[in-house]
């Protein structure tokens, strides 16, 4: 996991209830949350007041006069968003070239993620897990195949501190644009402390010779290529997590230069979040020469049982040609218990090798693995 680098959370949007019965013939609805929105040392993600689309986010920018990092999007139902995703704008990238860079990725999700959900329906007749896979495709189909017809919720930006500022003067020029819901700064003291700890708890966690996982997902599918990781799973029992308990999907790939993050990622899990790269191979055996694109909930309290879930992460193509995949299952839990932030979510337990799945990428066909 990574340090707590003090979070500050600027606010949490509505909610899915976690209870809410679909209407006949209506598409089942997950609770998921909107990306969490807070701030660090050098940078701040704020929440748009009024959400963008993709079209849009471009004008607004220069009305603004900001350099964003990240767009922040989301598919919504009936204004409730049944996923969420980012993109990182890449070194020296412009504003108007997201929309051509971002389209590429955004388009590259769509036409793997389904074609693996269809290869996966060719290998089982369980009719659960068809139920369940089907249900995952029609979510699917409801994205905007067009980045500018997404909706941009929240953006990043860095010089943190200043954007604070800037954001907290009233009828400023971001008066009505940008907004804080709350602001808290944890002391330096227990930040420090915390990440010692967190740290060693996580590499004995990943150690431990507990060899029972009830929180992991029973099954799911794997796809990893040298232009993205594709994750499918489930969870037979989510009473393995407590309120205060994230989870985290890991891609751990045994080869730097196989690839590296390229910008891009989605996932329909709640209060979803990209994870931090920083210090990310801490209790991983090799972790020199580990890349770990994950992406992870900090509330794993809302997932459902029998629920698809699913978690896509664009890759930029390294020198090597081949890597050791292993995919893992991560429980952890947030501190401060208010911070959903990925900088605020440290490691508890991980899935022991062989569980949930290695192999060797590049793999051309959907692999898919149970329990």
């Amino acid at each position: 996991m990574k340090h707590f680098y003090g979070a500050l959370m600027l606010g949490f949007l509505s909610t899915l209830t976690a209870n809410a019965q679909p209407q006949t013939n209506a598409l089942p609805k997950l609770p998921v949350r909107r990306p969490p929105y807070y701030s660090i040392t050098d940078h701040v993600v704020a929440q748009l007041a009024t959400p963008v689309s993709g079209r849009e986010i471009v004008s607004l920018v220069h009305r603004l006069n900001i350099v964003p990092k990240e767009l922040y999007f989301e598919v919504d139902i009936n204004e409730e968003p049944i996923l969420v995703g980012g993109y990182v704008l890449q070194n020296g990238e412009s504003i108007e070239n997201v929309s051509r860079n971002m389209q590429d990725k955004h388009s590259t999700f769509l036409r793997e993620a389904m074609a693996s959900l269809e290869e996966a329906r060719l290998v089982t007749a369980d009719p659960s897990i068809l139920a369940r896979l089907d249900t995952l495709y029609k979510q699917l189909q409801i994205i905007p195949p067009a980045v500018e017809d997404l909706v941009i919720g929240a953006i990043r930006i860095d010089d943190g501190p200043a954007m604070l500022e800037m954001l907290q003067t009233p009828r400023g020029a971001f008066s009505g644009v940008l907004s804080i819901r709350s602001s808290e700064y944890p002391s330096r003291s227990i930040k420090s402390v915390t990440s010692q700890n967190q740290n060693a708890l996580a590499t004995a966690a990943i150690t431990s010779n507990e060899n029972s996982f009830p929180w992991a997902p029973t099954s799911g599918t794997s796809k990893v290529t040298q232009g993205f990781t594709f994750q499918t799973f489930y969870f037979s029992d989510v009473g393995g997590f407590s309120s205060n308990s994230s989870y985290e999907h890991e891609t751990q790939i045994y080869d730097t230069a196989f690839a590296q993050d390229g910008g891009y990622w989605t996932s329909n899990m709640p209060n979803a979040y990209h994870d931090t790269a920083f210090l990310d191979n801490i209790g991983i055996e090799g972790s020199s020469s580990v890349f770990n694109p994950t992406v992870g909930t900090s509330r794993a309290s809302s997932l459902l049982d029998n629920t698809q879930y699913y978690t896509y992460v664009a890759l930029t193509p390294g020198s090597a040609t081949s890597a050791t995949v292993k995919i893992r299952g991560q429980r952890g839990h947030r501190f401060p218990s208010w911070c959903d932030s990925t900088w605020c979510v440290f490691a508890d337990q991980t899935t022991f090798p062989g569980w949930l799945a290695d192999f060797t990428a590049p793999i051309t066909y959907t692999l898919y693995w149970t329990f």
